[in-house]
């Protein structure tokens, strides 16, 4: 059939109309679906300059003990919106305490309600603690504004405070005052008249540190217990064989329940008779630093340990820009870490995470110190080094900026110390929060650094007068020269 120059003309428009007419719809359903996704909002400054929500605590002191289990107390009230002309309603997106801790809320008109039992598990989260204490509770919310003109915006809001106190469900046995705790299992037979007795920590805290088989049952001991041979008065598991390596401990002493560490080792056990809580954390011998610039466990770098602590490492090392890098506590893959500790970028390293290594941002030398406990943390400072005692410009024993050695610009370079004020021996040091010089010092033999670690007082070098110490970490060597 022939197809006149008519009817081609007819079905270009009619084409045409079509696909603008789609287009039309097209476009209307992306702004219906705009909208759904993505209320109409304006920011506060296009409709009623900045806005800010004022909300009040509604009860200032709230007690667990006045409460049925079910109860709910009204926690906060909506009270005004600065610079809204006209508002319309209000909505509570969002309710924390402290912070960081989310609390389940009910919104009756401009009022915020809570169940007590949830907001008391919350409070128990946020202070790791069942202590019988009124706690002053920081609470904030995110509250969005309907405005009279159909606009809705989120705003601003003032924190508010409201002292709760918790119920009392520490054991009465437990309420007396203890001269000691013990560490009661099969590591000690179960014998309750010779347990293993834990040390004070000085802030309510006890620990023990022991190397226990696989299966270890355990409980804690009062002093009372010990003294009067009373099974029924033992701190214990909520659950009986509850592996969980921290948490609160179970409120019904003669319960029988008692915690087991599945896995054999080397163990500190902490128990906090305040709070009612324990912590189980592994003790490491060693930690060993590997990463890409040593073909990924091809090479392990043994990190010293600090005096007196069975966690805290350091090391003076070079990082390259873009290295990755990593932690294990020994020359081998298993229970290595790295994106997952804690860092404290004290020197502009520009330390960032990629999944779980860290990387360096800028190249340069850093002394690391690393904790390998119940929590993982890397510190990474400047790398300063300094002379210390009689040899040291300033010989009074302390941390002084006229000791310090020059750091070198290139991962070949020598750290040099200020020339030997006299003869006598020489003593060189990092230095951290939380350790004495003398807990991170070290000496050389024969042109060989060799720290001090957990060990004791290390033999004695003898030095010149207006000589130098040269260190290289890379290598491991310090001349005096």
């Amino acid at each position: 059939m022939k197809i006149n120059k008519k009817d081609k003309e007819m079905k270009r428009v009619l084409l045409y109309s079509f696909v603008a007419a789609a287009t039309l719809v097209v476009a209307s359903c992306n702004e219906d679906y705009k909208d759904w996704a993505n209320p109409l909002t304006n920011s506060p400054e296009d409709v009623n300059g900045t806005l800010s929500t004022k909300i009040a605590a509604s009860s200032a002191d709230i007690k667990r003990e006045s409460y049925a289990d079910d109860a709910s107390v009204k926690l906060i009230d909506y009270v005004s919106t600065e610079n809204a002309t006209e508002v319309a309603g209000v909505r509570f997106n969002s309710l924390k305490v402290n912070g960081a801790f989310d609390v389940p809320f009910v919104q009756t008109d401009n009022s915020v309600s809570v169940n007590i039992n949830q907001l008391d598990s919350v409070v128990r989260l946020a202070y790791n603690s069942l202590a019988y204490v009124k706690r002053n509770l920081e609470i904030t919310t995110e509250v969005g504004v309907d405005l009279a003109n159909g606009e809705s915006i989120v705003t601003q809001c003032n924190a508010v405070t409201v002292g709760y106190t918790p119920a009392d469900v520490i054991p009465a046995c437990h309420k007396e005052a203890q001269s000691g705790y013990y560490y009661i299992g099969g590591y000690n037979g179960w014998n309750l008249a010779s347990p293993t007795p834990m040390s004070p920590n000085g802030d309510g805290t006890y620990s023990v540190t022991i190397t226990v088989g696989d299966g270890e049952w355990f409980s804690f001991a009062p002093q009372s217990a010990v003294d009067t041979q009373d099974w029924n008065i033992l701190y214990r598991a909520e659950k009986n064989g509850s592996t969980a390596m921290s948490g609160f401990i179970g409120l019904e002493p003669a319960s029988g329940n008692s915690w087991q560490v599945e896995t054999g080792g080397k163990y500190c056990f902490t128990l906090d008779p305040v709070n009612y809580t324990y912590s189980i954390s592994e003790v490491h011998e060693n930690l060993f630093m590997t990463g890409s610039n040593y073909n990924w466990g091809g090479t392990w770098l043994p990190m010293t340990p600090c005096y007196g602590s069975d966690s805290d490492y350091w090391t003076v090392i070079y990082l390259h820009e873009g290295e990755q890098f990593k932690f294990a506590p020994q020359a081998d893959w298993g229970g290595d870490f790295g994106g997952e500790a804690a860092v404290n970028d004290a020197a502009g390293a520009n330390i960032t995470v990629d999944g779980t290594n860290l990387v360096a941002g800028k190249a340069g030398w850093y002394l690391l110190h690393v904790v390998n406990g119940s929590e993982r943390k890397l510190n990474v400072y400047k790398p300063e080094v300094y002379l210390i005692g009689s040899v040291a410009p300033v010989n009074d024993w302390s941390i002084s900026a006229d000791n310090i050695f020059t750091i070198p610009s290139d991962e070949n370079g020598e750290f040099v110390s200020p020339a030997f004020s006299s003869d006598g021996e020489v003593r060189m040091c990092v230095k951290f929060e939380g350790f004495d010089w003398w807990m991170t010092e070290f000496v050389a033999f024969d042109g060989k650094i060799e720290y001090r670690g957990r060990g004791g007082d290390q033999a004695r070098v003898n030095v010149s007068a207006g000589k130098k110490a040269y260190i290289n970490f890379a290598k491991g060597t310090c001349e005096f020269k």
